[in-house]
């Protein structure tokens, strides 16, 4: 009798146990640092001056639009580039209607 007492208590303890939904797992979102956020926000545009191999240096921070010197450096001249031949009128209205049909 008192095994089966103990045996009852010890499945309703497993039961009890088992069947409690696990703790819900914290999602911790890893929160970007100031630096990274500075990082990614962040770009350049460069200029070419008359000197060769020269340039002027902006820097443009994308989320207040503030643009500053960053100074000058040296630079490579863009290799020549091919474009491509404008199209006819015609095809250029139906690819802007196609775009439309969406």
């Amino acid at each position: 009798m008192i095994a089966a007492a103990v045996v009852a208590a010890v499945f309703v303890a497993f039961v009890i146990g088992w069947s409690s939904p696990p703790p819900p797992a914290a999602a911790v979102v890893a929160q970007p640092t100031q630096a990274e956020l500075e990082k990614r926000y962040r770009g350049s545009i460069i200029f070419p001056t008359n000197r060769d191999g020269i340039c002027l240096t902006v820097l443009l921070d994308n989320r207040t639009g503030h643009l500053t010197e960053g100074g000058y450096g040296k630079c490579e001249p863009d290799e020549p580039r091919q474009f491509a031949k404008e199209p006819d009128e015609k095809a250029r209205i139906r690819a802007l209607g196609s775009a439309f049909r969406r």
